[in-house]
């Protein structure tokens, strides 16, 4: 143990990756937030002069403000990038038709047709033909069950009900659902990549997280892997920004195990690894000794309401979780800060950008770290909403109704106002007698979905305005994420909650759950592109009509024959005009 703590006090300051660098103090109301930290070789000193001390050792070195006396844990910059560009990936889905000769995509001519029906190009450069199949569905045997497979997918029909209403094989089944999630990510990507150049005024943003309890893939560790899924959602529109999954099954455990040991990864500090993204083998172990332990601590509560209080502490994972049978485990640090990194990317073009949180440490630190400049710039503004949610129907409404009862009464008190505006005045004049600026604020207009609501600022800064404060307060909800991840536990039996079962020592079980996490990935990801493209609502748009990304529903008929390429644009070439120039008729 004492040759860990000095091999670990010798590690290097977090450099930057890509100028991407997250290590910074996170107090908004500090004169040192968002400075980031120098290159002095002494970083670890108390005399360097860049602001910040250094301390900790083994997976809890720290970062400490010298001004506010703040601490927050180091990452790995190199992490969060590489985790950003997993999350954005689908976006480069679609490749123009490419010559397989030279490489060239821009000097591309059409060529007719082949006898299949597939464009045949030829390249002008090399003078190469060669075809590209145009049909999405190339090649497949039984096309025609392609949207009755998906179509019972998304409606609560479990896996064995769907080889039997379909004859198909189990096999043919899990390669439909295959090419049903890549059709379904090529068609958002097309859509979504007008999103950074999307004219948005002020985007309101709600995020929250859902868990999924995945079957134990080994007979002999029987512990099931929780796979955690983030969700951000326009209030506005209902449009459902992202949903991100700790797990990536693109990565072969093996070999990055062989790969890791080669570096000696074990021998360095979990952000100073080149694999700092993903869990390795070594590490269940030590962080189920961590949670038992920890578990010990009457200062470390795992409960709902003290998640925002217990500071980095959740930003790990809280329970002793298995590794997953295919596939690796992504940290879920940076599945937090890329996914506010991709909404920041995603986002671009909005003047100013809201977020209301659910209660989550981990989701308030990615906020502040991906948002860093806009926060700085007061283009950004983040508040955590807690919520009762374990409440009956006949508490829920009583709540509702004694915080009417209470607006009413102070509009009598204060006559000739609507009810909006004197919520505003309500939210103003607490957050007026506020002594601590971060103060949780009763929402002074609950309804049913969220009764008994508090909000509270997270990025105070000091011009700050009760005023402008309080117009935000008054429409923070997380509604529409919510709905969204109640459709997915209603139309995917897949994803539905655990059972637990007397034969198998009470451990969660899942009737119809996948085995595989990456099934549960695809049909999240489904689900989010039909819930925003093809679930029309009660004023017939759907959530991407009202944020102005398309003019009209899709069905899944068209999102499955979406082209597998794209056509390549060609230049018209200038014609060679005779005679002399035309002459303006407005010349005079």
């Amino acid at each position: 143990m004492g040759e860990r703590k000095r091999r670990s006090r010798s590690g290097a300051r977090p450099p930057p990756f890509e100028s991407l660098q997250i290590n910074f103090c996170r107090n908004t109301l500090c004169s040192n937030f968002g400075a980031m930290p120098g290159d002095d070789p002494a970083w670890r000193r108390a005399g360097n002069t860049d602001g910040y001390t250094f301390s900790g050792s083994d997976y809890k070195v720290s970062l400490k403000c010298r001004v506010c006396r703040s601490s927050t844990r180091v990452r790995s910059n190199r992490a969060c990038v590489e985790e950003h560009r997993r999350q954005t990936a689908y976006l480069r889905l679609d490749t123009p038709a490419v010559c397989p000769t030279c490489g060239s995509s821009d000097r591309l001519q059409k060529f007719g047709q082949t006898t299949a029906g597939s464009t045949r190009f030829r390249c002008a450069g090399c003078k190469k033909t060669f075809s590209v199949p145009i049909n999405a569905q190339w090649r497949q045997r039984v096309p025609e069950k392609n949207d009755l497979i998906l179509k019972l997918l998304v409606n609560k029909s479990p896996m064995r009900r769907i080889l039997e209403v379909s004859g198909v094989s189990a096999t043919t089944l899990y390669r439909k659902l295959e090419f049903a999630h890549a059709q379904c990510m090529r068609f958002a990507a097309r859509l979504e990549r007008q999103l950074p150049t999307l004219p948005l005024d002020s985007v309101e943003i709600g995020t929250d997280r859902q868990d999924f309890l995945v079957n134990w893939g080994r007979h002999f560790d029987r512990r099931a892997f929780v796979l955690s899924a983030i969700v951000s959602a326009e209030n506005q529109s209902g449009y459902v920004l992202a949903a991100h999954t700790n797990f990536d099954p693109d990565v072969d455990p093996g070999r990055a195990e062989r790969e890791a040991r080669q570096r000696g990864d074990y021998d360095k500090l979990i952000y100073e690894r080149e694999a700092a993204r993903i869990w390795l083998a070594r590490d269940y172990a030590a962080h189920a000794a961590r949670v038992v332990k920890e578990s010990h601590d009457t200062s470390f509560s795992v409960q709902r309401g003290s998640r925002s209080e217990a500071g980095d502490a959740f930003f790990d994972e809280l329970w002793e979780t298995a590794a997953p049978a295919h596939g690796v485990q992504v940290r879920q640090e940076y599945v937090f800060v890329a996914h506010f990194l991709t909404l920041r990317y995603l986002l671009g073009s909005a003047r100013t950008i809201t977020f209301y949180l659910d209660p989550d440490a981990g989701l308030k630190q990615g906020t502040i770290s991906a948002f860093r400049d806009e926060i700085l710039a007061g283009r950004c503004r983040a508040y955590e909403l807690d919520i009762t949610k374990k409440l009956t129907i006949d508490k829920v409404e009583l709540a509702v109704m004694q915080a009417k009862a209470a607006l009413d009464r102070a509009r009598k008190a204060t006559p000739g106002l609507s009810r909006d505006k004197m919520a505003l005045q309500l939210l103003a004049r607490d957050l007026e007698a506020a002594t601590d600026p971060s103060a949780w604020i009763r929402h002074p207009l609950p309804n049913r979905a969220e009764p008994e609501l508090r909000v509270r600022h997270l990025t105070p800064r000091e011009s700050d305005t009760p005023a402008d404060l309080a117009a935000q307060m008054l429409k923070a909800t997380i509604r529409n994420t919510d709905r969204f991840m109640m459709i997915v536990r209603r139309r995917v039996s897949l994803l539905e909650r655990p059972i637990k079962t007397s034969s198998g020592g009470s451990r969660h079980w899942y009737a119809y759950s996948p085995y595989n996490p990456a099934v549960a990935c695809r049909l999240l990801d489904i689900v989010r592109v039909l819930h925003n493209f093809q679930h029309v609502g009660k004023d017939g748009k759907t959530p991407g009509m009202r944020l102005g990304l398309t003019d009209q529903p899709w069905s899944i008929e068209e999102i499955l024959n979406v082209p597998r390429w794209i056509e390549p644009v060609r230049r018209p070439a200038a014609r060679k005009r005779k005679g002399p120039p035309a002459k303006d008729p407005a010349a005079g």
